[in-house]
């Protein structure tokens, strides 16, 4: 079997490929980071004439490569918004003409399967179709269903971003996370969000559960939290406790489902592990973090990963 060479997308400022770009080195497998916020410093030619086109540096075998897409567009912070919007889009035209040229490459995952993935709202219906038990959800404009869907459950309901739970700019970010949604917040939050209101029926929590798929090699892992909170990330990483988890089969082949299902390489999916035992599916992340938990746990995620790419 020919060699794969990997070409990785994303920012400069991400971690887990330099992680694993330094580890490939050191393996001797081949590999190109493009950082698509310093695209513009890179070197490259098209040449396209009626007799041939070629561009500069030499494009790799198709067949023998693998992309690697973690990319999230940045816009440069020092322009007015027309000019943002100007430089946002041919970036993206100029970054998506060379990748079209690895369409038929191996990819994790592909730039649609990565779009299609983004919605909780369908990962919730797709999740309970393939058997997974999601928490009692209500997507909704309408402040008196929302006032209902609260009282049905006793004022203990959660609620978080549709989509989008990060919004980048250059240097900086602003998150989103789950929060309680209180009585008083009930009527604002549908009529002056702008958008349709999550909201989720509060589940009794003993720890989080994050399963790290490569393929359909599953890798879990349980988050115990030193106090109760609303979200996980409120905490510092000290105050949880992590460790290796060991998933049922019939678990790891729903998952493998709903990856199908959006034809993705690669997932991050969290779940609720309740008091009994039992795990509620939360979400699925098609670009999700995990370099964190070998930090944390020692468990060699790394090399598991870069041999994924090379199968």
């Amino acid at each position: 079997m020919a060699k794969m060479q990997v070409i990785a997308i994303s920012e400069s400022d991400d971690h887990h490929v330099h992680k694993v770009m330094n580890r490939m080195k050191e393996r001797s497998v081949t590999g190109l980071f493009i950082q698509t916020d310093q695209i513009f410093k890179s070197k490259t030619t098209w040449l396209v004439s009626p007799r041939r086109a070629t561009i500069h540096p030499v494009m790799w075998d198709p067949s023998t490569t693998v992309v690697w897409n973690r990319s999230r567009t940045l816009t440069p912070a020092y322009m007015t918004e027309p000019v943002n919007s100007f430089i946002q889009q041919e970036t993206d035209g100029y970054l998506s003409a060379v990748l079209n040229q690895y369409r038929t490459a191996k990819w994790v995952s592909k730039r649609d399967s990565l779009m299609f993935a983004r919605s909780k709202i369908d990962q919730l219906v797709q999740a309970q179709k393939f058997g997974l038990t999601i928490p009692d959800t209500i997507v909704t404009t309408s402040e008196e269903d929302l006032k209902d869907f609260f009282e049905q459950h006793n004022g203990q309901i959660i609620t978080k971003p549709i989509q989008t739970q990060v919004v980048w700019t250059s240097g900086d970010s602003l998150v989103f996370g789950t929060r309680w949604l209180t009585v008083n917040e009930l009527g604002s939050t549908c009529s002056h969000s702008h958008t349709a209101c999550l909201a989720q029926a509060a589940v009794d929590i003993d720890a989080e559960v994050r399963v790290v798929t490569f393929g359909r090699e599953c890798h879990a892992f349980k988050m115990t939290p030193s106090q109760k909170v609303e979200d996980l990330k409120q905490l510092e990483l000290s105050d949880i406790h992590h460790e290796v988890f060991e998933l049922g089969t019939i678990l790891k082949k729903q998952i493998g489902k709903l990856m199908d299902y959006y034809d993705l390489e690669f997932s991050a999916c969290d779940f609720i592990l309740k008091p009994d035992g039992e795990l509620v599916f939360l979400e699925l992340n098609p670009n999700g973090q995990w370099l964190w938990l070998e930090y944390k746990t020692g468990f060699d995620l790394t090399d598991r990963f870069i041999d994924f790419l090379n199968t």
